[in-house]
């Protein structure tokens, strides 16, 4: 061990809490590899706080977030799984059960992307939290909630597609937010997607399907939304549809104006199943299926509900707060409900 290695150790010691879950060399390695990461990606961005920071400076605000992380996942609760920092395996991440068995690795986000401040939370909460703020994240998890409560989605999963006897034509709650030409050049844009996406994951249903067979799929589904997104409830926003700029990456603030653009996901990635849900919804729900993402978002509404129960009246955190990227909000749930 170099005198410089041991410094850095003594400057940045085991939290207590960590004890016989993780060396204090491991530890480290993984706070000063998550620095040079993040310090990297956001002088990439751009973001104004990078341009005058240092690797150290990062490293600092890191290990004082996992000081005061106490061991628990700031949404819901969790304890972190700390026995699985450094052992990720970057050529097993596209699959979903792999992903699942890091759930609660620890992993750190900015607690607010325009501020040097970190948290950390586990991989699961970080994926779905996107580029959402905790309070956006945890209005849009409230939101999932109620809207989960007012009423039962029907489930059709077995039914058997639908016929049409004009192939694909503009469904009646889509006049005049987009023409027939611009929904079916979507439809076919999604339905290629999804199939090669499938064939490359090596989904058994994809095998021998077809593009028809898919744009049929993903019809039905959108004729079943009723124009509404089945977790918030929210009216979907289908004027959007074919305007995403693809030549280029882009920030969090861009993909804010397109939080309600309609997408297409499955409802369960074994079964050959779509439903239409907006992009925010789908960034944030990530791999889980729609029961598993329900359940993180009631863990985090009810997490927050007994924060705000234990803490003083005047330090409440008001959920209420105008949400950004969900502001377009369903006037009336009746009208949207099946």
């Amino acid at each position: 061990m170099t005198d410089d290695f041991a410094e850095e150790l003594a400057k940045y010691p085991l939290p207590a809490f960590l004890e016989g879950r993780c060396t204090p060399s491991v530890f480290y390695k993984w706070m000063n590899c998550k620095a040079d990461t993040l310090f990297r990606r956001d002088k990439k961005r751009g973001m104004p706080y990078a341009k005058t920071a240092s690797k150290s400076i990062y490293k600092a605000k890191i290990y004082a977030a996992v000081v005061a992380s106490g061991n628990l996942d700031p949404f819901t609760g969790d304890s972190l799984a700390w026995e699985l920092i450094g052992s990720w395996d970057d050529t097993k991440a596209s699959s979903d059960e792999y992903k699942r068995k890091y759930a609660l690795l620890p992993t750190i986000d900015h607690a607010d992307v325009d501020v040097l401040e970190f948290e950390i939370c586990s991989w699961l909460v970080n994926e779905c939290k996107c580029d959402l703020t905790p309070e956006e994240f945890r209005t849009l998890c409230l939101k999932v909630v109620d809207w989960a409560g007012s009423f039962t989605r029907k489930s059709v999963a077995n039914e058997p597609l639908k016929q049409h006897p004009i192939k694909y034509p503009l469904p009646a709650f889509l006049d005049g937010r987009c023409t027939p030409p611009q929904f079916y050049k979507w439809l076919t844009c999604k339905g290629m997607t999804m199939l090669r996406r499938d064939k490359k994951r090596g989904m058994p249903y994809a095998k021998n399907a077809t593009i028809s067979t898919y744009k049929a799929e993903i019809y039905n589904a959108v004729i079943k939304s009723g124009d509404c997104d089945p977790f918030t409830g929210d009216l979907l926003a289908w004027e959007q549809i074919g305007t995403w700029d693809t030549s280029e990456t882009h920030d969090a603030h861009y993909k804010e104006q397109f939080a309600l653009m309609p997408t297409v996901d499955h409802v369960n990635p074994e079964a050959f199943d779509f439903e239409i849900c907006s992009w925010l919804v789908n960034d944030s729900k990530s791999y889980l299926t729609p029961d598993e993402f329900r359940a993180l978002c009631r863990k985090v509404v009810d997490r927050e509900g007994k924060n705000l129960r234990h803490r003083p009246r005047g330090g409440q955190l008001q959920l209420a707060r105008a949400n950004k990227s969900v502001n377009v909000l369903c006037e009336a749930h009746c009208s949207c409900a099946p």
